[in-house]
């Protein structure tokens, strides 16, 4: 019985040597991390949320199960609630699929965070509230700064810890008080871009406010209940100014989606719809409030829309088959005022081509319509010159004829 409360005991008092480098190891923790940074190499930021200073040197920060480990350098020591980042070309985080991010102390992982795709170029992995809070993604990296405020965090130099705690350790809570997210309105979604020609998509808030907001805990979300999961956003915007925030490489649906603005709680402020979208060309809201597709205007007010086009619409040429009306048929065979001189007869002019149609002696028109044969002398002349010769032709002939025979009553050859 003696030797068994005297290994209990034993047990008892070998427990702090247990616990307490795991009690240290806690404290610091991946606090944010970068797959795709644009035209730099990938980064990873460390936090401590512990109330002591920790000498890190030789821990190893590598990816899933890879041959090459980053070495964190000598007499590196992390502050109490502080970061510090790391860059280099040897993370080989995975850009094309999912990858982990771990920090080890030799053999021992200290803290991890796997991915199962690259929240896409300029957008980080991060923590909400620092240090310990569920992972979320910022498409503007507060690196060096805390996710929480966007304010500095860079740990300061400070001598090699001892091995004896420090005489007055700092009383600040081992997590970073988390600020409220602040709640506003007058802020809209005035621009996005669902279709890039290259690199991530992006969303632009306007900011009607006189003051200044902080969107820090806000996010930007596509349809409700459905679609993609919502992208955390963190940062301020001065008043009446436009700012741009990335999303991912395939967060909203070319073919149509809705974006939409939450606060903190995930309570929507501003929603805009989208029925298609053509590569390169972000809808675009203007002053009036109608949307229309442009070349994207980061950052910037947004250009006035063109006329009929509030929302994806066939051209403006489309249903205006008639522009201008055509000369009529009439118009162009109206006849010159002076009369032809053709010999034909037929009834088929019309009355108001005749030139001389002077009414004399007070002749109604309507009297001119029913004789529509009453031409002019001259006119007249030149019509009816072959007939009057044939006719004169044909009397001659017949008052021969007759003469020829009553001569033969008259005078009846002799027998």
């Amino acid at each position: 019985m003696i030797k068994f409360y005297q290994m209990k005991w034993w047990g008892i008092a070998l427990l702090p040597f247990f616990f307490c480098p795991l009690k240290i190891y806690a404290s610091i923790g991946i606090n944010e991390f970068q797959v795709e940074p644009s035209g730099s190499s990938q980064w990873i930021e460390l936090y401590n949320s512990g109330p002591d200073s920790q000498d890190i040197s030789g821990w190893f920060i590598d990816d899933d199960g890879g041959t090459t480990k980053f070495t964190i350098p000598t007499n590196t020591v992390l502050t109490p609630n502080a970061c510090m980042s790391f860059q280099s070309g040897s993370f080989f985080w995975n850009t094309a699929s999912g990858d982990k991010a771990r920090l080890l102390s030799g053999d021992t992982i200290i803290d991890e965070y796997q991915y199962s795709s690259s929240p896409g170029n300029n957008v980080s992995f991060g923590r909400l509230p620092d240090g310990t809070g569920g992972w979320t993604t910022f498409s503007n990296p507060s690196r060096d700064k805390l996710n929480n405020t966007n304010t500095s965090c860079l740990s300061l130099p400070t001598p090699s810890p001892s091995s004896t705690p420090l005489s007055t350790p700092l009383q600040t809570p081992a997590v970073s008080p988390t600020p409220t997210p602040n709640d506003y309105s007058n802020l809209s979604i005035s621009e996005y871009l669902p279709y890039p020609d290259s690199g991530n998509e992006w969303v632009e808030i306007y900011n009607g406010n006189d003051s200044e907001v902080n969107l820090y805990g806000w996010f930007v979300d596509d349809v409700a209940d459905g679609g993609s999961a919502p992208i955390g956003i963190s940062g301020t915007i001065s008043a009446k100014t436009y700012k741009q925030f990335y999303l991912s490489d395939s967060f909203l649906n070319n073919s149509g989606d809705d974006v939409r603005l939450l606060n903190g709680s995930k309570i929507e402020k501003n929603k805009t719809s989208f029925s298609a979208s053509t590569k390169a060309k972000s809808w675009s809201k203007d002053s009036s409030g109608n949307w229309c597709q442009i070349d994207p205007t980061p950052n910037s007010s947004n250009p006035s829309c063109p006329t009929l086009t509030s929302a994806p619409s066939p051209s403006a040429s489309t249903g205006t088959n008639t522009p201008k009306p055509s000369p009529t048929p009439k118009s162009s065979s109206t006849p010159t005022s002076t009369p032809t001189a053709k010999p034909s007869p037929t009834p088929s002019i019309s009355p108001p081509t005749l030139p001389p149609l002077t009414l004399r002696g007070g002749t109604e028109e309507s009297d001119i319509k029913e004789t529509p044969t009453v031409l002019s002398s001259s006119t007249q002349r030149n019509i009816n010159f072959p007939a009057i010769a044939l006719i004169a032709v044909g009397g001659i002939v017949f008052i021969a004829s007759v003469g020829l025979i009553i001569r033969g009553y008259v005078h009846p050859p002799p027998d």
